[in-house]
């Protein structure tokens, strides 16, 4: 390795992950060289997208813990969305409210292009609307907009993918129910829609149908929107909440609803936040989940249906790398690609084979090197190595994409080349 020359170890440095790359500079003198900080800047920036000229070492070292990924499937209530190789989207499912972003109001139960859209690197599915972000950090939104959920200044549905205008160098995005929230490269959380339980964070219940900012809370890193809460992460792995709260499922050990962002006490090194439907699922460096919030079918995955309103750790779940939850049900991914579900599993969702629901992480047999995962409405979606896509789960409306309009409560194979 340190034969080779700097211009080479560059460049190598620009296909490895960030564990690889800080595995090397122990290792490596010539790595050490070439100035770890600049090296980890380099790559985190790539990876990220944030803004990253002002962290020092420390802070380099400390954000290389969060798993920043390009999501590549999309589970909505009842609808779900592809994103392929080359920045193309595929939608399928429910269609009435034009988030399938095709043109018409039809739904779909085959993976369907979206038309002159190209570039795009993530997407997210919501309740009945849909956004997409591309490589020149600009978002497009589609759908249902009766909240103002596609931040256009109106609240007409939109059936094509649709440029929020006056928006830059956003790197993440998180579609709710019925709101959206964004984040830019400077760390900044714009939200909009539907604010009736504070979910937008911005110290008052009225909705916004644009985008605005959330002051005040610097350093933010990862967003996640629920049924009618909010989640923000910052990049010293604490977390802030905001909405409703009666099931406890903001963490503030009450049940009180907020409308500013409230820091979680006594929870740090969290790496990956999911919102949900009445509960909450985070995950921190160590692969531990802590759960909080509604568990009248198990969703919590802690072996009973008592609800809790502080974070609450998952015992006997160890080496989790990825956490997805939404409509009462969970599905977690540990290191070896493998999946576990919990909670409702009325339209056998958690895919084992039955209706029966799970208040116990339940390991789904055979189905191995899983690498992406996302779940919504009573669906699941799963993605493996090999880029294929397995779906699972409430089919009424072909949200499955199988070609058919018929529930599967076993992961089967989706037909798309990606």
């Amino acid at each position: 390795m340190d034969q080779l020359s700097s211009d080479v170890l560059l460049y190598i440095l620009t296909y490895i992950d960030i564990k690889t790359l800080m595995s090397v500079c122990t290792v490596s003198y010539k790595f050490v060289e070439l100035n770890l900080e600049s090296l980890l800047r380099q790559r985190l920036t790539q990876l990220s997208r944030l803004n990253l000229k002002n962290y020092n070492l420390k802070q380099l070292i400390n954000l290389s813990k969060f798993p920043f990924k390009r999501n590549r499937i999309s589970a909505g209530s009842y609808h779900s969305m592809i994103l392929d190789n080359e920045g193309q989207i595929y939608t399928f499912g429910f269609n009435y409210r034009g988030q399938l972003g095709l043109g018409d109001n039809i739904s779909r139960n085959i993976p369907t292009v979206i038309i002159d859209i190209s570039n795009i690197i993530a997407i997210t599915a919501g309740g009945t609307h849909s956004m997409i972000l591309n490589e020149r950090g600009k978002i497009y939104t589609f759908g249902d907009n009766d909240h103002g959920q596609l931040g256009l200044g109106d609240t007409i549905d939109i059936n094509t993918p649709t440029l929020i205008p006056n928006i830059h160098n956003i790197i993440a995005i998180s579609a709710g129910w019925r709101h959206s929230m964004i984040l830019n490269n400077g760390s900044q959380v714009y939200t909009f829609g539907n604010n009736d339980r504070g979910e937008l964070g911005l110290g008052d219940n009225i909705d916004r149908n644009t985008p605005t900012l959330i002051a005040d809370i610097p350093n933010i890193i990862a967003i996640s929107a629920g049924g009618y809460h909010s989640m923000i992460l910052d990049n010293g792995g604490q977390i802030y909440t905001f909405g409703y709260n009666a099931h406890g499922q903001l963490g503030l050990d009450d049940n009180t609803s907020r409308n500013i962002p409230t820091l979680i006490a006594d929870i740090h090194n969290i790496i990956t936040i999911s919102a949900c439907n009445y509960y909450s699922m985070i995950l921190n460096n160590n692969g531990r989940i802590y759960n909080f919030g509604n568990n009248v079918h198990g969703q919590l995955g802690l072996g009973d249906n008592i609800s809790r309103n502080i974070p609450t750790l998952i015992a006997d779940i160890h080496n989790i790398i990825a956490i997805s939850s939404c409509n009462h049900y969970s599905m977690i991914l540990n290191n070896d690609g493998q999946i576990y579900t919990f909670g409702n599993n009325a339209h056998e969702q958690l895919g084992l084979g039955d209706d029966t629901s799970k208040s116990t992480p339940t390991f789904i047999n055979n189905i191995n090197n899983i690498i992406d995962m996302s779940v919504n409405g009573y669906h699941s979606m799963i993605l493996n190595n090999d880029e294929q896509i397995y779906t699972f789960g409430y089919n009424h409306f072909g949200q499955l994409g199988l070609g058919d309009n018929i529930d599967k409560n076993t992961p089967t194979l989706l037909n798309i080349n990606l």
